[in-house]
């Protein structure tokens, strides 16, 4: 057996030490991400919710991969782009199902980089104690019952039903949106009504709240309550149906920042030519 010489002895121990720097420098690396994961601790999202339900699991894990582990069938290609670390989509499928790690102490290497890209999508949250919780979607935005009154929902629905003026109300509104003047705004731009856009993409939400600010500005109907919002939606239906407002799109529901989205139906806008726009006439 050749003994080593003195130069092999020299080289090996200098590889053991560029292996033991390098050792060192991934320890340092881990303890760094997870300090960085820790910062953000208990900062749970507020509009989402932590997933201990295997059903409901399961249910978000197929929304977000296009694959129901429940009944193995491809639903079809993820609605958003997967855009973490290189198999981030089965790290979440693991964490899912409850193969991976439940603390932050016990992911290594590039699963606490996944982490922290999860965290960013709010796919995931850290909790105060260290544990990694799987996060549902976002709840949709709280929304007033009678958007845009000038009074609390409270005192807003207080007093005579506004019955057909309820109608007029909204038609008011949608041609003052088509106008791109909101009652009691004063608009930002000059441009003629000729140079906006033929089409408009409005929440119904947002059609009633100038609704509610045309019937502040009437004296005639002080003695009505406002309008709520479930009523826009059944009057706008009926709008539509009278052909008042016409429908190009109908609503869509997409996926947006790992959540359900509603996009407005589009409408055409209304022409102005002719139109009175005054929300002091009476109805």
């Amino acid at each position: 057996m050749t003994r080593p010489t003195t130069l092999d002895l020299i080289l090996d121990a200098n590889a053991q030490v560029t292996a033991f720097s390098q050792h060192l420098e991934d320890i340092e690396n881990q303890l760094r991400k997870r300090s960085g994961l820790r910062e953000r601790a208990g900062r749970q999202p507020r509009k989402r919710e932590v997933l201990t339900d295997p059903g409901k699991r399961m249910r978000k894990l197929a929304i977000e991969t296009g694959y129901d582990v429940r009944y193995e069938q491809f639903l079809g290609a993820p609605l958003e782009p997967w855009t973490g670390p290189r198999g981030s989509m089965q790290r979440y499928g693991e964490l899912m199902r409850g193969e991976a790690p439940v603390m932050l102490r016990d992911w290594q290497g590039p699963g606490l980089d996944f982490l922290a890209w999860a965290r960013d999508e709010e796919l995931i949250a850290i909790s105060g104690d260290g544990e990694v919780q799987a996060l549902s979607d976002a709840k949709g935005r709280d929304q007033r019952k009678y958007p845009g009154a000038a009074v609390p929902d409270q005192a807003a629905g207080v007093g005579r039903r506004l019955g057909d003026k309820a109608v007029e109300l909204m038609r008011l509104a949608w041609l003052n949106i088509s106008r791109g003047r909101l009652t009691g705004r004063r608009s930002r731009s000059r441009r003629s009504a000729a140079a906006l856009s033929s089409e408009l993409q409005v929440p119904v939400s947002q059609v009633v709240a100038e609704a509610n600010a045309i019937k502040a500005r009437r004296r005639d109907l002080d003695e009505y309550r406002f309008l709520s919002l479930s009523r826009g939606y059944e009057v706008n239906r009926l709008l539509l149906d009278l052909h008042v407002i016409e429908e190009v799109l109908p609503p869509r529901h997409v996926r947006r920042e790992r959540s359900w989205r509603t996009l407005p139906r589009v409408i055409r806008r209304l022409g102005i030519a002719g139109q009175s726009l005054s929300a002091e006439s009476p109805p």
